[in-house]
């Protein structure tokens, strides 16, 4: 592929750091645009300004802290719905090709692994904006003729994520030779960041004319039980772990992901197992 110019918003968060990076050694030129840069996606004056010139947008800034959702939902809707429409504004001006950043958006699966075409169920304020987002990127894609991709992104970890999300959690918990957690019981499906990279990449690389949607994960669930002993044994130390068998009342018990259309269209599919992905966060986190 011959050297292209992008835009990646979200560009110092832990994704897009890394695609960032990921596309410069691939010899493209991209803007970043980040926090440092104080670029309010909101604002559409803004993005007209800076937003002058591309082929493709990636779309990754958004607000992203479930439990900050609840606490103000509005923050939330400004960014992640506003900021998405912003940027698909700009994508029509310039004409560029657009890939959303989406999440887990399926609320209680109705029968597992998890296709894309399953009906879509918000379960908290974050979700909804998401759900929203995707929609204004299908109604800009049938009237403006937008293409690209929207991958639905399930739970992302590795080196450097926020402290508020699972791993990183274990991470400093381990510091006090102890590890004190909600319930082992629900199931999530792990996906490590390098791979959730390079799914955008191939993404980026798809010619297919139309809006398609990819579930990007590892297709198989792991219980936080499970996961628990998998950190321990990779830990290095003794642990002791506590459950106090709490759980949310909107708790989902497994996310299981089917990845078969993203592995057949984009010719993806992750290569790192949650214990190689752990083994390399601990790793990091120690180094």
């Amino acid at each position: 592929m011959r050297p292209c110019e992008f835009v990646v918003t979200g560009a110092e968060g832990f994704v897009g750091r890394r695609l960032v990076a990921r596309l410069q050694s691939l010899g493209h030129t991209v803007k970043a645009l980040g926090h440092r840069d104080e670029i309010d996606i909101t604002d559409a004056r803004v993005i007209e300004k800076v937003v002058t010139s591309g082929q493709l947008i990636f779309h990754l800034a958004a607000r992203v802290f479930v439990p900050d959702s609840f606490k103000d939902p509005t923050a939330f809707h400004r960014t992640n719905v506003l900021g998405t429409v912003n940027l698909l504004e700009a994508a029509r001006r310039i004409g560029a090709r657009f890939i959303l950043a989406s999440a887990y958006v399926y609320g209680r699966p109705q029968h597992l692994p998890i296709r894309e075409e399953y009906p879509l169920s918000s379960h908290s304020p974050y979700t909804e904006s998401k759900i929203m987002a995707e929609q204004a990127f299908r109604n800009y894609h049938e009237m403006f003729g937008i293409s690209g991709a929207i991958l639905r992104l399930f739970n992302i970890y590795g080196p450097g994520q926020d402290s508020r999300f699972l791993i990183p959690t274990l991470l400093e918990q381990s510091r006090t030779g102890r590890l004190t957690l909600q319930s082992s019981r629900p199931r999530r499906d792990f996906v490590y960041v390098d791979d959730v990279v390079e799914a955008f990449i191939q993404a980026m690389k798809s010619k297919r004319p139309g809006l398609e949607v990819y579930n990007i994960a590892s297709g198989q669930s792991w219980s936080v039980g499970e996961l628990i002993e998998l950190f321990r044994s990779l830990h290095g130390s003794p642990l002791t772990v506590n459950y106090t068998e709490q759980s949310r009342p909107d708790e989902i018990e497994d996310t299981q992901a089917d990845i078969s259309r993203a592995r057949t269209e984009l010719g993806w599919t992750p290569l790192v197992s949650l214990q190689e992905g752990l083994r390399r966060t601990i790793e990091a986190f120690s180094a």
